[in-house]
């Protein structure tokens, strides 16, 4: 949801599904999903085929991957501990704040973004 929020409005859907991939695979941590080989070609073609399905093109995924490691600075502040080793492959935070919604306030959020992402654009 944050992702869609803080990406520019031509990639804010491709933000918003760029997890879609994992209702149909696993959530893989990131530190672990980088040493599963293949892992990373199944995800993007599973992504392909619903960014298709939705109006995305691979190229506006790849573009979200930038903010998607820079929120990840974000996760990492608000909800680890300070780490002895440094996480090499996070971005810079962009200093948004992290919300804990219940899972049935984050599914109403979702829904009502892709509603508003996915809603025809009057003529």
């Amino acid at each position: 949801m944050l992702l869609s929020e803080v990406a520019p409005p031509p990639y804010r859907l491709a933000a918003l599904l760029h997890d879609a991939a994992e209702a149909y695979m696993v959530d893989v941590p990131r530190p672990l999903k980088m040493m599963l080989s293949g892992y990373a070609e199944a995800e993007d073609a599973i992504l392909a085929v619903i960014g298709k399905a939705f109006g995305v093109t691979p190229e506006q995924f790849a573009a979200v991957r930038d903010i998607d490691r820079a929120i990840l600075g974000d996760e990492v502040a608000q909800n680890l501990a300070p780490s002895h080793k440094p996480w090499s492959y996070i971005g810079r935070p962009l200093g948004v704040r992290l919300h804990c919604w219940s899972p049935v306030e984050a599914e109403q959020r979702f829904l009502q973004a892709f509603d508003q992402l996915t809603k025809p654009i009057p003529k």
